[in-house]
């Protein structure tokens, strides 16, 4: 029994023995086919392949807002976990093929990447090195290996062409894929990104035709192999061969042939016609031309905004002034609804007449009257991805541009104009306000500062994709009014009439936003009523008059420099203010001098904020003023360990009490 199992798996060893070769043998007739039809390449597949990467490699920066592939390689490679178990393989594939790094440092050289820097700009044969990459790890690329075999072939004739015309050289950059790919993404300064809508245009009438040159070229080689490599008892029939083990060996070949490429002489290189010593001979596609997809002017606009001339207080001969809290209870209460009737509303205050709603999800465009009356709605034919990405349809504040050939032009608030593709209504006049509603959860509309913010709730690791609204650049002029009277003492008067005063110098001191510092002011007025009972705590003239009790107290002896000063308590006056007003720890007894110092102390804890506050998941955009104080009073750790519980906190409980007898008012222009 033993002696005929042990000649059984003999004899299955030699079947197996002879399929390996049989399919080895097969294997080598496949490769030397494809590698005649490359180097008598007719139907110019080559040419046309690395077309298609290239626009197929354009669309993933463009989906990123990247104007360079390099740009998109370096985020894109610092999400990788170089210990990937799917990375083995890569790693394997890059010492088979011969790639000068393994994938260790071709990661690094990933992170680092420039295109405007040309010893850190991607070449072909680092482009090859990253689709290997982001097939094993970002399949929703849509990369494959035609993809890697034909960039690893172009660093050959790009290497050639180097040699020939000198690297950096218009013929070393038409065969150079980053540099081929600049001009479809916004790179170059005079012209503007394709939208995915447009790109996925240009790669699917290029796939439809490279689809059918393969095909032919599949049904070439099962007629080529014949009978002999379809029969046997390994491959079952002619499904051995099927279109997707048809296009590997094609990948194949094209990188068994690289060796070969860089042993011969590149006979010429003129305009996009590549060929080397009468084979290979191939045409590269043209590239957009001077006058496409050119950048074009931005119109002049006035973003609509809040007409609260309805709910001013004050009026100052022809100047209105309103009181802040009631612009935050209109703001808060519109900001309750949904984005479309959010908008709806907002315009049935806001100072414009019609404007446009563009419903992705719906695919209609609706166009209303100002009292929030419906004018009309058109249903849409949109193509490409659909996202809040800017180029798969964006999402967030527009103006109508302008309307030529059928297509709808539109502007965001930073000046940038592409086509809405798929939208085909006429008869919107420029400037027009439109809003094309969000299709994620966690992007929304909202009203700040009396105009509507386009922003995201929470935090985003990444916000050049998207057409969040910009910083509201705009400075009101301000009165604070101090309406409880056990408050309205000299220093606290004294206080907040310098903060009015100096407004506009400090919001450009610190980037601030006018509502910034809105908000950073009343804090101020709550810190001056907490540390000094707005100048009149006797606990405080105490300090004062005698800072060596607080040293000795403090353990520090005689030496008061450590000691917090003035009516709000600073311990460390910020250089800043330090050099633009004369503020010293010795003169911070003048509320003028405390005022200015307070709000650039203020100023600069908002920005450490912003930098921790990721680590506390409590903390967002809205609430944000709610924790300064913390890092005010030195507790900075209770935000990066996320224990501030700022409505518990007795100070902060403090600040609001004391806010409630401060009002500010802003001048409507």
């Amino acid at each position: 029994m033993k002696i005929l199992k042990l000649i059984t798996l003999f004899s299955l060893s030699l079947t197996v023995m002879a399929i390996e070769y049989d399919q080895d043998l097969c294997r080598d007739k496949a490769i030397a086919f494809y590698q005649d039809a490359i180097a008598n390449d007719k139907a110019n597949i080559l040419g046309k392949q690395f077309q298609l990467t290239t626009l197929k490699l354009a669309r993933a920066s463009l989906g990123e807002s990247r104007g360079t592939l390099e740009s998109t390689i370096n985020k894109l490679a610092k999400s990788i976990d170089p210990n990937d178990p799917k990375l083995k393989e890569v790693d394997a594939l890059y010492k088979e093929f011969g790639y000068k790094d393994d994938l260790k440092k071709v990661l690094s050289s990933m992170r680092t990447t420039s295109y405007w820097k040309s010893s850190q700009r991607f070449y072909n044969e680092d482009v090859s090195a990253f689709i290997l990459m982001a097939r094993a790890v970002k399949p929703e690329l849509g990369l494959n290996s035609r993809d890697a075999a034909i960039t690893w072939f172009m660093n050959s004739v790009s290497d050639k062409a180097g040699e020939l015309s000198g690297k950096g050289s218009a013929n070393f950059n038409r065969t150079n894929l980053t540099s081929r790919l600049i001009r479809y993404t916004g790179g170059l300064a005079s012209k503007r990104s394709l939208t995915d809508s447009e790109i996925e245009r240009e790669i699917a009438t290029i796939k439809k035709d490279i689809s059918n040159e393969m095909e032919k070229l599949h049904r070439g080689l099962v007629i080529s192999l014949g009978s002999s490599c379809f029969n046997g008892i390994y491959f079952a029939g002619s499904c051995f061969y099927d279109r997707n083990f048809s296009d590997l060996l094609f990948s194949q070949s094209l990188m068994d042939l690289t060796k070969e490429i860089n042993n011969r002489e590149l006979q010429s290189l003129e305009g996009s016609i590549t060929e080397q010593a009468g084979k290979y001979k191939f045409q590269l596609l043209e590239l957009p031309t001077g006058k496409e997809y050119l950048k074009e002017t931005p119109l002049s606009l006035i973003p609509p905004k809040l007409d609260y001339t309805s709910i001013a207080d004050i009026r100052i001969h022809d100047h209105y002034w309103v009181n802040q809290s009631d612009v935050k209870r209109l703001e808060k209460g519109l900001n309750t609804l949904g984005d479309e009737w959010k908008i709806r509303s907002f315009h049935q205050h806001a100072d414009s007449e019609t404007y446009v709603i563009f419903d992705k999800k719906n695919s209609l465009l609706k166009i209303y009257y100002k009292n929030g009356r419906l004018k009309s709605s058109t249903p849409l034919d949109l193509k490409g991805m659909l996202g809040d990405e800017k180029q798969r349809g964006g999402a967030g504040n527009y103006f109508v541009h302008s309307y030529r050939n059928g297509v709808l032009y539109i502007q965001d608030e930073r000046g940038e104009v592409r086509p809405l593709e798929g939208v085909n209504v006429k008869g919107l006049d420029a400037k027009t306000p439109l809003y094309i509603l969000p299709l994620g959860k966690d992007h929304h509309f909202k009203i700040k500062g009396g105009k509507m913010h386009f922003t995201v709730k929470g935090k985003k690791p990444d916000y050049a994709p998207y057409n969040f609204s910009k910083k509201d650049s705009a400075v009101k002029k301000v009165r604070s009014v101090i309406t409880n009277r056990n408050y309205q003492t000299k220093t606290a008067v004294t206080f907040m009439g310098e903060i009015d005063k100096r407004k506009k110098e400090l919001i450009k001191m610190y980037s601030l936003t006018n509502h910034e510092y809105n908000e950073l002011s009343k804090l101020a007025f709550g810190i001056l009523g907490n540390e000094s009972q707005f100048g009149n705590s006797k606990k405080y003239w105490l300090k004062e008059a005698v800072p060596f009790v607080v040293s000795i107290a403090k353990g520090n002896r005689f030496n008061t420099s450590s000691n917090s000063r003035g009516p709000t308590q600073i311990k460390t006056v910020p250089r800043k203010i330090a050099r633009k007003y004369g503020v010293t720890k010795s003169n911070l007894e003048d509320p003028k001098k405390a005022a200015v110092a307070t709000m650039g102390f203020l100023a600069e804890a908002l920005s450490e904020l912003k930098s921790k506050e990721k680590h506390h998941p409590k903390i967002n955009s809205d609430n944000r003023f709610d924790y300064i104080h913390y890092i005010y009073m030195g507790k900075s750790s209770e935000i990066t360990k996320a224990t501030a519980t700022p409505y518990k906190n007795i100070y902060f409980k403090q600040i609001l009490k004391y806010n409630r007898g401060l009002e500010v008012f802003e001048k409507m222009d």
